[in-house]
């Protein structure tokens, strides 16, 4: 399907002939040529920085057991292939009908101050838990007309946003949320980095919540220590069990993300120095990455 045209025009009713057409259609074709390989390299390009990012991201998450500690950075990380002005991440407390802001990086506006809880009915994280999918707006969309929600933070300046929801657990646990003062700055093309970022943030949020509960849990222990609850013992049991898994499989992800993302990288062989037998080696790490990353999705 042609993609470009190549124009030239003459004074002279006489200028093109056959033989000059042909000449002109070869040069269109090598033109074409050099076009879609500009195109491959950018695309080659783009998702090199997405791996890098996923990777970065990833050692960031698995090197602390709070990922407060580490936010600063993932939205750094985040910066080299998505712009936005603010970038926060909600948690869920469903016992309570509430959300928070657990942490959060660029432009502070008074609405997305970190700590207070507020009502999750009709908020944008209560849609995007209903639907379980990314949600999008910019200024005077159909979403922005039909969800009141997202209209004060149009008022603080920002013209487009994006949500994401963390799961885990098969339960959206709270939102990943990016704000840009630019229009429409969130394509579609851009789901799906998101959604493995989100991926990657809901399993640091997992090991945070397992950190906390273990401290939660001794004290627990300790002031029902001597009295004889059989049936609170199984429901912590299982709790705890619960969050091991949880545990389990984010720490094999998350070497396991590095591991893939590299691999990719390296396999790209851009500077053309990989052998053919060092290529089929990175073959068959690739596809034993694969296979380990369908192991933990079963677990």
């Amino acid at each position: 399907m042609p993609f470009a045209a190549l124009q030239f025009r003459s004074e002279l009713e006489t200028a093109f002939d056959k033989f000059s057409d042909d000449f002109l259609n070869r040069i269109a074709e090598q033109i074409a040529g050099a076009i879609a390989l500009d195109q491959i390299n950018e695309k080659l390009e783009a998702e090199l920085t997405e791996q890098t990012a996923l990777a970065r991201i990833g050692q960031l998450i698995g090197s602390s057991t709070d990922i407060g500690t580490v936010f600063n950075d993932i939205a750094i990380a985040l910066k080299q292939v998505i712009e936005f002005d603010t970038v926060l991440v909600n948690s869920i407390d469903n016992n309570s009908g509430t959300r928070v802001v657990l942490h959060q990086a660029g432009r502070v506006t008074e609405r997305s101050l970190g700590g207070d809880r507020r009502p999750l009915k009709d908020s944008l994280t209560e849609k995007v838990r209903l639907s379980r999918g990314v949600l999008r707006s910019v200024s005077n969309d159909e979403f922005t007309n039909e969800y009141s929600v997202v209209l004060p933070n149009m008022k603080d300046g920002f013209k487009s946003q994006i949500a994401i929801p963390l799961i885990s657990q098969n339960e959206v646990v709270g939102t990943l949320q990016l704000r840009s003062t630019k229009d429409d700055t969130y394509p579609q093309s851009q789901f799906r980095f998101l959604t493995l970022v989100g991926e990657q943030i809901s399993g640091g949020m997992a090991r945070t919540e397992l950190s906390e509960s273990q401290v939660v849990l001794a004290i627990e222990r300790e002031r029902a220590e001597g009295l004889e609850s059989q049936n609170l013992e199984l429901v912590q049991n299982r709790r705890i069990r619960e969050q091991f898994l949880g545990m389990v499989t984010h720490e094999l992800r998350t070497p396991l993300t590095s591991i893939s993302a590299f691999t990719d990288i390296l396999g790209h062989n851009k500077e053309g120095t990989l052998t053919e037998r060092q290529l089929q080696q990175l073959s068959a790490v690739s596809r034993n990455s694969t296979q380990l990353s369908e192991l933990i999705d079963d677990l």
